[in-house]
């Protein structure tokens, strides 16, 4: 029973489902139909391959080929694509405003000259999806806005807009494509100029850079290159002066002032060439496409933009990318290396000698001084000495790179990384550089070294202590052979460990103020051999704070004595490295916990009176 029952529903769903589609179906049929009736015309633009217009004296035609429009008659040019698009799209929306049928016509005695249809104002004549059809387009009807057109072939006479009317071309100069080139600057892929002061060559080996091949090798700026292909492909034809390159030298063209060739993705060349000013013009030239007949006038200002000197499109930066796209520093000086890369979270490290967290903002320093530097000047002849240049025998070098270390190495994509080369001072405050495989050796200014150091500690994180104030559970100040502890209870209240002592609130809250977030004025010496010459190894005074929870960890600090430059030394306790903080910071880290200070003997060997040389 079950069974039948669901068969049942199915099939009902089935049904129902059934008659949505053909209630659907019929609908859209009813809308479509509506459309068709409202229309004078069945035209799909995307479906015209051939589109003909007599008007206006005027007699051309167009034809679809290869994805694009182009006139075949009178004249072998391409065409306006959107002049084009233009009229089909009016044919599409012709409105039939007002039939008038044979037998109305017939039985008012009117014929077709009575319309202005016999001959026609104008005739346009189409090819859609293999058919072909002819549309005349007659005089104006007594309604403002309106004219006679019939379909050739039928005898039906439509009333309808006159929008049409006015898009027909007076001149073929209307139908004519006016760009100069075909495609779209992103579609080149090499760029030949040829003029004057000699042949220039540029090349893209990949998206996002350009590269000069002649006369010399190197990086292209990219800003010049793409303002180059932008104004090239917004050229415009102002006039069409001949539709013949048989005199061509009339026209200067036969020697170019200058000829720039393109050539795409597509495998495809486009050679424009630039002749002669045009008399009593003071701002246009000659110009022609090799291999096509026709010559033209453009705007002279496109010879200013193709004469740029050289220098001026040479890429001066020195490092290919921007600060924000590097991953990973490595700087090598014979067998020392030292390594910086980002995490996951964008922080950076410090991974080789040793990992640690790094100091951001000396990173982004140092990122921003390459990602920023220029080349103050190019040797391109230069010499292939190494040791005349300071590239040997010891260099000290700089990679950057746009991955991080992956699995215990570092793939790099061609383009992803550079290295430079760095080598001894030049006249004057430059210091020469070799960069990558670049065939040339450049100079770049002194100051741009200054932060390209080997120190791992100029780059190590200052932040010494982090913690929360909130979970300190316990604080314990040790100096001159007395400790004083206190403790917090559950109601986040401190007390003194010493029944009689009365506790110093505002020298804890300073405490913890200090220690929660304690960063290093300066990072001195890692893994001190002694920590007497620092004044550590029977240190002023020991802090210790017990965190909240079973798996926090104490953190100890260690204050010693004084720097030469004003500041302190200081130490925590389980790391590597001796730092600096204010002398007002060690002041306030040695105030007393109590109010009443009560002395206890010291049996912890953390203590002042027991402290040895050894590392705490």
């Amino acid at each position: 029973m079950r069974r039948k029952t669901t068969v049942f529903l199915l099939l009902a769903v089935f049904a129902v489902g059934a008659y949505i589609w053909f209630v659907d179906r019929a609908q859209e049929t009813s809308e479509q139909k509506r459309e068709a009736a409202r229309r004078a015309l069945r035209v799909d633009p995307d479906a015209v391959s051939s589109l003909a217009i007599s008007a206006n004296a005027l007699d051309l035609q167009c034809e679809f080929r290869d994805r694009r429009w182009l006139l075949v008659r009178p004249v072998a040019a391409r065409a306006d694509a959107s002049a084009i698009g233009a009229v089909l799209d009016a044919m599409r929306e012709l409105p039939r405003a007002e039939t008038i049928t044979a037998d109305e016509q017939k039985a008012q005695g009117l014929t077709a000259e009575a319309y202005g249809l016999s001959p026609p104002r104008a005739r346009i004549a189409w090819r859609q999806d293999g058919t072909e059809a002819a549309l005349l387009i007659g005089r104006d009807a007594p309604l403002p806005g309106r004219m006679y057109v019939q379909l050739e072939g039928q005898g039906d006479i439509l009333a309808t807009d006159t929008n049409l009317i006015n898009l027909l071309p007076h001149t073929v100069t209307d139908f004519r494509e006016h760009r100069v080139l075909t495609g779209m600057p992103s579609d080149i892929t090499r760029v030949d100029i040829k003029r004057g002061d000699g042949f220039l060559q540029f090349s893209r080996p990949r998206e996002g850079e350009w590269r000069i091949q002649k006369p010399l090798s190197g990086r292209a700026a990219l800003g010049p290159m793409q303002t180059l292909l932008d104004r090239l492909f917004d050229l415009r034809v102002t006039e069409f002066i001949a539709d013949s390159t048989a005199a061509i030298s009339l026209y200067g063209l036969d020697e170019p002032v200058v000829q720039v060739t393109l050539a795409g993705e597509s495998g495809t060349d486009q050679s424009l060439m630039l002749g002669r000013p045009i008399e009593s013009r003071t701002n246009e030239i000659y110009a022609a496409i090799a291999g096509q007949d026709a010559v033209f006038a453009v705007s002279n200002n496109i010879l200013d933009l193709l004469r740029t000197p050289l220098p001026e499109l040479r890429d001066r930066s020195v490092v290919p990318f921007s600060a924000h796209e590097i991953a990973r520093i490595q700087i090598e000086r014979g067998e020392q290396t030292l390594v910086l890369q980002t995490t996951n979270s964008a922080d950076w490290q410090v991974v080789q000698p040793r990992r640690y967290a790094a100091d951001t903002a000396n990173v982004q320093l140092l990122l921003g001084e390459w990602a920023g530097a220029r080349y103050v000047r190019f040797h391109d002849d230069a010499a292939t000495n190494e040791a005349t240049w300071g590239f040997s025998p010891d260099p000290l070098r700089i990679t950057f790179s746009k991955q991080a270390l992956e699995n215990g190495r570092a793939p790099q994509a061609d383009g992803d990384a550079v290295r430079i080369v760095i080598g001894r001072e030049t006249d004057g405050d430059t210091v020469a550089v070799r960069v990558g495989n670049e065939p040339f050796i450049g100079e770049v200014p002194r100051h741009v070294l200054e932060l390209t150091r080997m120190d791992p500690l100029f780059f190590r994180n200052r932040i010494m202590l982090k913690f929360d104030p909130a979970a300190v559970r316990a604080l314990q100040l040790q100096t001159n052979g007395s400790a004083q502890s206190i403790e917090r209870d559950a109601s986040n209240t401190f007390f003194a460990a010493a029944a009689t002592a009365v506790v110093n609130s505002a020298a804890i809250a300073n405490d913890l103020a200090q220690m929660s977030n304690l960063r290093a004025l300066r990072l001195v010496q890692e893994d001190p051999k002694s920590l007497a010459a620092f004044g550590l190894a029977n240190p002023m005074g020991v802090l210790t704070v017990e965190l909240r929870g079973t798996d926090a960890l104490g953190k100890t600090l260690l204050l010693g004595g004084d720097d030469s430059d004003g500041s302190c030394f200081a130490m925590v306790k389980g790391q590597d490295v001796v730092f600096t903080i204010e002398k007002a910071v060690r002041d306030i880290l040695l105030t007393p916990l109590y109010k009443s200070p009560v002395p206890t003997e010291l049996t912890d060997d953390h203590g002042t009176g027991n402290q040895t040389d050894a590392d705490p």
